[in-house]
C-alpha cells in the first residue's frame, strides 16, 4: 500500500512540475533542465550507480557550452594582451597599401601582358588569373592578393 501511495506522489510531482515547466520562459526552463540534471547526476554518485567521473564531466557540459562561446574573443584579447606589454598590433595591409611596392612591369608581368596593353585586355587577365588562382577554388590567397594589386597597379595607369 505504501508504495501505491509513493508511486502517486511521484506521478503527481512530475505532473505539477511539468505544468511549472511549460510556464517558464526559455531561459528558466534551461535552468531548471540543468538543475535536474545535476540533482540526478548527483543522486546516481551518491548511491554508487555511477562514477563520480562521469557525473563530472555531465556538470562540465553547460560550462564548456559557454567557454566555446568565448573562443570568438580570442583574437581580441590577444590584441589587447599585446598592447598592455608594448608589443606593436600585427595587422593585415591591404591592397591598396602594398599597391605602391608593385612596379608596372612587374604587374604586366604577374598578369602575363605585353607591355601598353589595353583597360579590356588587363580585365580579362585579371579574370582568368583569378578563376584559376581563387583560395576558393584551391589557388593561393598570397598569389591572389598579387594579382588584385597588379590589376590595380595597371588600371591606375591606363587611365
Amino acid at each position: 500500500m505504501i508504495r501505491v501511495v509513493f508511486i502517486l506522489l511521484a506521478l503527481i510531482s512530475v505532473v505539477l512540475a511539468f505544468r511549472w515547466f511549460k510556464k517558464q520562459s526559455a531561459g528558466k526552463r534551461w535552468q531548471a533542465l540543468m538543475l535536474v540534471t545535476a540533482v540526478i547526476l548527483l543522486g546516481l554518485v551518491a548511491t554508487g550507480r555511477m562514477h563520480w567521473l562521469f557525473a563530472l564531466v555531465g556538470a562540465a557540459l553547460p560550462v564548456m557550452r559557454r567557454l566555446l562561446g568565448l573562443i570568438g574573443y580570442l583574437p581580441m584579447l590577444r590584441r589587447v594582451m599585446g598592447t598592455l606589454r608594448g608589443q606593436p598590433q600585427s595587422q593585415t595591409t591591404n591592397s591598396t597599401n602594398n599597391s605602391t611596392n608593385l612596379t608596372v612591369e612587374e604587374a604586366y608581368a604577374i598578369l602575363d601582358l605585353p607591355i601598353g596593353a589595353s583597360r579590356e585586355d588587363i580585365i580579362q587577365a585579371h579574370k582568368q588569373l583569378m578563376q584559376k588562382m581563387h583560395p576558393d577554388r584551391g589557388g593561393s590567397s598570397h598569389l591572389a592578393t598579387k594579382i588584385n594589386q597588379a590589376k590595380d597597379v595597371l588600371l591606375k595607369t591606363t587611365q
